[in-house]
């Protein structure tokens, strides 16, 4: 699910010429998605399944009713976490980048892939911003190993 209408550098970006207009744009693609991705994960959830979607930390769209309230009718629950621990990394000058992400889901066992992996104390960090922003639109490999071993071991539970 994009994060692109959600994302903080809107309120930048919306004063450049036609920032407005990419940001309906892109808040317009989210609307349709998520009419979608309701119906999915509430059929998954009816059978059993598990869910989980990621955004940034402070993406938007955490805060809007209809987020909320299906994410509380699904019982998921939410791990925040810092980039920086996973191995993200500035294409710059490769300084850690702090991006907080946040996942929610049912499934205890990704919960447990990244729970405790706040930023424990990096000397310096290369923010999120210019060339690192298109960047940490990637997962990096830790990442995709942890969300790879929580799938895992929760359907190893079946």
């Amino acid at each position: 699910m994009p994060c692109t209408g959600g994302s903080t550098w809107n309120f930048v970006n919306i004063t450049k010429p036609g920032g407005a207009a990419r940001r309906r744009g892109h808040i317009r693609v989210f609307n349709k998605l998520w009419r979608n991705f309701e119906i999915i994960a509430r059929r998954a959830k009816s059978n059993s399944n598990y869910i989980a979607i990621e955004w940034p930390g402070n993406c938007t769209y955490w805060k809007l009713p209809k987020v909320r309230k299906l994410f509380q009718n699904l019982g998921l629950s939410a791990v925040s976490f810092d980039g920086c621990m996973l191995g993200l990394k500035s294409v710059v000058d490769g300084k850690p980048i702090r991006k907080p992400w946040r996942i929610l889901t049912n499934s205890e066992e990704i919960i447990k892939q990244f729970n405790g992996l706040k930023c424990n104390g990096h000397p310096e960090h290369r923010p999120c911003a210019g060339v690192d922003t298109k960047a940490t639109e990637n997962y990096t490999i830790e990442f995709v190993d942890r969300l790879h071993a929580g799938w895992q071991n929760q359907c190893a539970k079946l």
